[in-house]
C-alpha cells in the first residue's frame, strides 16, 4: 500500500478492533508504513504506541522522535 492516509487509518482499525479483536502488532507495521510513507497521522500515532509499548514495543526516544517530525 502507498497511500500514508489509508495505511495510517488501516492502522487504528487493527489498533482499535474495528475489523475484529485489536491486532496492535499490525497497527504497529501499518503506522511505520504510513510514517514512511510522509503521513504526519501515521507518525503520531505509531509515536503513541512506542510510548505507551502497545504491540510489545516500548521505545520512548523514538516516540519522541517521532511527534517532533510529525
Amino acid at each position: 500500500m502507498d497511500d500514508g492516509g489509508a495505511c495510517s487509518a488501516l492502522g487504528v482499525a487493527y489498533e482499535v478492533g474495528v475489523i475484529g479483536d485489536p491486532q496492535p502488532r499490525k497497527a504497529l507495521a501499518v503506522f511505520e508504513r504510513a510514517c514512511t510513507l510522509g503521513n504526519a497521522r501515521g507518525c503520531v500515532n505509531l509515536g503513541a504506541m512506542l510510548a505507551r509499548g502497545a504491540g510489545g514495543v516500548k521505545d520512548p526516544p523514538r516516540a519522541a522522535r517521532l511527534f517532533a517530525s510529525a
